[in-house]
């Protein structure tokens, strides 16, 4: 596993009280991307959204096997690295796909967290700062009705969603990006125009608000 994740992950253990159990039952998993640092900030963003559409498909159907308990500890994190990217640009690149991944499945009880590098925020939960990332990564995980919707006290809409929301529920994918009722593969993906329909209606969704 990343040596800097693993480090950020010691660091935050005491702050997220799901962190130990995960990784005793073996429920934190961690894969790596590397991506090429001459691919502009918008391409970056829409491979940054396949990679982790294709990884929250996975985790939906590993969660399908576990019991409701073991459910709230089973987290996948995607790392995301590419060389020479400043701080104000990983915060754009990685914040639409992430506006993006929540629309789609937080109805499924499915957080999503957003860590980039030389981020610096202050928690909701404890209001201290919390470590800064040396790595860009996104998490997923199924939402904890009870206690997540506080992280997301200045996004209502996304609170509500996730306090109304059900692992049963199931998004249902558009058919111009499944063969044989399973996503295309990464490179297909990228040449289907999912991620702009989607950003260009959600952009539309965000203006009439």
């Amino acid at each position: 596993m990343n040596e800097k994740f693993l480090k950020y992950i010691e660091k935050i253990d005491m702050i997220c009280p799901y962190l130990k159990s995960s990784i005793d039952k073996n429920l934190l998993n961690c894969t790596e991307v590397v991506l090429s640092s001459e691919n502009t900030d918008e391409k970056l963003s829409k491979y940054i959204f396949y990679k982790s559409l294709i990884l929250t498909e996975k985790f939906r159907k590993a969660r399908h096997n576990l019991s409701e308990r073991d459910m709230i500890f089973y987290t996948k994190n995607i790392i995301f690295d590419v060389d020479d990217l400043s701080y104000r640009q990983w915060e754009k690149i990685i914040s639409w796909s992430h506006y993006t991944l929540k629309e789609l499945f937080s109805s499924e009880q499915i957080m999503f967290g957003k860590f980039w590098k030389g981020e610096e925020i202050v928690s909701k939960i404890t209001n201290k700062m919390l470590p800064i990332p040396e790595i860009t990564f996104i998490s997923i995980r199924t939402a904890v009705k009870s206690r997540d919707p506080r992280l997301l006290s200045k996004i209502k809409e996304f609170a509500k969603i996730i306090k109304e929301s059900n692992f049963k529920n199931k998004v249902e994918y558009p058919s111009y990006i499944l063969k044989n009722y399973k996503l295309l593969e990464f490179e297909d993906l990228c040449e289907s125009g999912y991620y702009e329909s989607l950003k260009r209606k959600l952009t539309d969704k965000l203006l009439k608000k």
